[in-house]
This record gives C-alpha cells, sequence and structure tokens, in this order.
C-alpha cells in the first residue's frame, strides 16, 4: 500500500515477483481477463507501460529503500545501541544486504539494465541506471564480501531470518546465471558452493540427503519445521513466514493457494477441504506444458508424488489450454496447501490451521535444497563441472523421493 498505483494486495513482493517470472512462461496460465496487467503477461501481449511490471519494479526498488534506510539509521546513531548491542546491530546490518541482494536478483533477473542504490545514497536520490553486467558485478561482489565476514562455516540464523546459507545460496542462482547476465560464465564457482551447502546438509532425510523425507510436507501449513532451527531436516534454505492469522496478505501461500482454486467451475469445484483454505479465487492454473511433464495416464493420475494433490481429468479438468479464460481448460497445479502433515506427508489432523482460515501459514519457500541439487546437476551437464557420477545422483535422488523413475544419464533439456 505505500507503492502508488496498483493494488496493494497485487503488489506484495512474493506474488509481483512471481507473476512476473511464471506468467509469461509455458508454465501458468491466468485465466481473469479483467485484471489489467496480468492477462496480457499470460498471453504475450504487454507493453511497455505495463502495469504489473510497474508494481513489481516498484515493490523491489521499495524494498532496497527500506533497507538502505535501516543501514543508514543504525549508521547515523539514531538507534541508542549499548557496547552488547552492538554486535547484533552488525549481524542485522549483514542480514538486511543479503535481503537487498536478493531484491538486486531479481531486478537484474527481470529487468536487465537497472537502477543502483545503497546505504551511501541520500534517501530520496533517485537510483543511478547501471548496465545488467555492472550491476551483477556489483551486487555479486558485495555478496562474496557478505559471506566471507561470516566466517568458514554456516550459521544457524533464528527462524525467518538469513545468514551465511542464505548468502551462499543466492550466489549460486547469481552464478549459475553469469553468463546471461554477464557474457561470462561462473558455472565453476556455483558447482563449488553448491557442494559446500550439499555438503552441509547431508546426513539426515531423504537417504541421508537432507532432503525432507515427503515432497509434499515441504509445502504444508508446518513447513516452518524445515527451515533454520526447525525439528526436522532444513530443506527450505532461505523462506518467507506466513502466519493466517498475524502476517495476513493477499500475496504469499495464500496467493499459490487461493489463485489455484475454484468454488464456481463445473466440474472442477473446489472445496476449502481440498487445499486447507477457505479462499478460491478461479484465477491460475498450468498449461499444458508444464503438465504433460507429469505423465498423466488417460484418468488423469501420475506416478509422479510431486503430482498428488493436482486436479486433473479425473476431476473434470482439461489438460490443454484451449481458452485462456475458462479455469477448467488446465490442470490445476496444487502444491502448496494449509494442511499440517507429518514427515511422511500424512495430513496431521491434530496441528491443522482451521479450514475456515481465508489466510495460509505455509512459509513461501525462496531457495530449497533441492534447486542447490539441481543447480550442481546442471553446472556438470552444462559446463562439465565436478564429478558425473555425483552430478547424476543429484538428479535422481530428487526424482527417487518424487517416485519417478531413476535416470542412466541426464541432458541439460532433462535439467
Amino acid at each position: 500500500s505505500i507503492i502508488s498505483g496498483g493494488d496493494a494486495g497485487a503488489n506484495s513482493f512474493t506474488r509481483a515477483v512471481f507473476v512476473c517470472n511464471e506468467l509469461t512462461t509455458d508454465e501458468f496460465a491466468w485465466k481473469q481477463f479483467g485484471d489489467a496487467g496480468q492477462y496480457e503477461l499470460a498471453t504475450m501481449q504487454f507493453a511497455a507501460d505495463n502495469g504489473v511490471m510497474y508494481t513489481t519494479y516498484s515493490r523491489i526498488y521499495t524494498c532496497i529503500a527500506l533497507c538502505n534506510e535501516f543501514l543508514r539509521t543504525v549508521e547515523d546513531g539514531k538507534f541508542y545501541l549499548t557496547e552488547d548491542l552492538m554486535p547484533v546491530a552488525e549481524e542485522y546490518k549483514k542480514q538486511v544486504k543479503v535481503l537487498r541482494g536478493l531484491c538486486y536478483f531479481y531486478a537484474i533477473d527481470m529487468f536487465g539494465n537497472a537502477g543502483y542504490q545503497d546505504e551511501t545514497f541520500a534517501a530520496g536520490t533517485a537510483p543511478a541506471q547501471w548496465k545488467r553486467a555492472d550491476l551483477y558485478n556489483k551486487v555479486v561482489g558485495d555478496l562474496e564480501a557478505l559471506s566471507a565476514s561470516w566466517g568458514e562455516n554456516y550459521n544457524e540464523p533464528s527462524y525467518g531470518y538469513v545468514g551465511k546459507e542464505c548468502c551462499d545460496a543466492l550466489l549460486a542462482k547469481f552464478y549459475l546465471n553469469a553468463e546471461v547476465y554477464t557474457g561470462v560464465p561462473a558455472y565453476d564457482k556455483c558447482w563449488n558452493i553448491c557442494q559446500k551447502i550439499i555438503n552441509h546438509h547431508k546426513g539426515d532425510g531423504f537417504n541421508g540427503s537432507g532432503l525432507a523425507k515427503s515432497y509434499k510436507a515441504v509445502f504444508g501449513a508446518n513447513n516452518d519445521e524445515y527451515m533454520a532451527q526447525g525439528s526436522r531436516v532444513n530443506e527450505i534454505i532461505w523462506g518467507i513466514p506466513q502466519d493466517g492469522d498475524y502476517l495476513q496478505n493477499y500475496g504469499g501461500t495464500t496467493f499459490y493457494i487461493a489463485a489455484g482454486s475454484s468454488t464456481s467451475t463445473p466440474g472442477v469445484e473446489m472445496t476449502n477441504a481440498t487445499t486447507g483454505l477457505n479462499a478460491s479465487w478461479t484465477c491460475m492454473n498450468a498449461r499444458q506444458q508444464f503438465s504433460e511433464k507429469f505423465n498423466w495416464n488417460a484418468d488423469g493420475e501420475s506416478d509422479d508424488l510431486r503430482a498428488a494433490l493436482w486436479v486433473t481429468s479425473k476431476h473434470g479438468a482439461n489438460i490443454t489450454n484451449e481458452s485462456i479464460t475458462n479455469f477448467a481448460d488446465g490442470y490445476v497445479p496444487v502444491k502448496y496447501t494449509n494442511y499440517a502433515y507429518d514427515e511422511e506427508g500424512n495430513i496431521d489432523e491434530a496441528n491443522c490451521p482451521p479450514l475456515s482460515n481465508a489466510f495460509a501459514d505455509a512459509d513461501w519457500c525462496v531457495i530449497r535444497l533441492a534447486e542447490i541439487y539441481l543447480n550442481a546437476a546442471e553446472c556438470h551437464i552444462v559446463a562439465q563441472q565436478g564429478n558425473q557420477a555425483e552430478a547424476l545422483g543429484y538428479v535422481n535422488c530428487i526424482r527417487e523421493r518424487a517416485g519417478v523413475a531413476t535416470l542412466t544419464s541426464y541432458t541439460a533439456q532433462d535439467v
């Protein structure tokens, strides 16, 4: 609501970056013709004045401005910092710089050339425009220095906070895309930092991989148990907390669940018992290309456990998107739910939020360990980094947990 123009609910950080990342791909379709800007993104008919892109850019830079203001406030001595609070202030400054780095990642990834400001700029100064490669080099250099300042070992920040491992996982995302952003590949750096993260997690979880035993449970109402200092393996390296009682907004996992749910489409009606959330917007479903990755049979069923909750032809939906406005044209990729799960992925009835809740408790995953596994696999197949057997093992670990056949080899297209 502090951004002028647009809808405050649609402008939340998680929702804004998701929409710009996904509606323009062969993954998601948006079925509400009247939603200004989003329909144009979904049909690839957007112009330079697209309102969703404007508010996404604005949200990114609002977050950057808030990070910079916090850093200036600490530096200017506006907080009364006793001697015992000084180390806390220094730690928070590091964390804020990591948060700012994520914002710059989305700016670089989605907009290319973009503005740059840090805490040395006076508040209200118009950001200087940087070329994409220069912006990448600046932000990555700062993140590398931050990572080094934490020392060699990974710390365990409090729930909902970030630390060295989040910083390194973000660097992995940058390194993986370095060739696109700068023309200079950094697959070697990506492989090495992924190895460090993977080795840190090995020993527990699914086959000792550090991944949760159940894919489904990572996206439930109690998935905070898979984040730092949670009671289970911390597959969620970086998550954004959500809470149906205290952090109510129309972005985050509430958006993901509600946008992909309908109580008004004949044949594919979904009650709150389907998702565990009392919110259905009838907005978003999967495109055919994405749906077909899960090898559905004629009855709309798949052996892939990641697709166990999808709404498919067995519920009355069509796999094709022949009509961009008809919600029944397209399968519904139910991923997050507002159910609590045990470690095996069974619903934990005693700990589920009430079905009457309209805002989700499931935390939004920014970076999971599974992504780090796939980053490493991509580094090997694209640039021959690391060991072939090890890289193949990373792919197969994820496939095995999903209940699908393992591979004897893989290609970049497979990844």
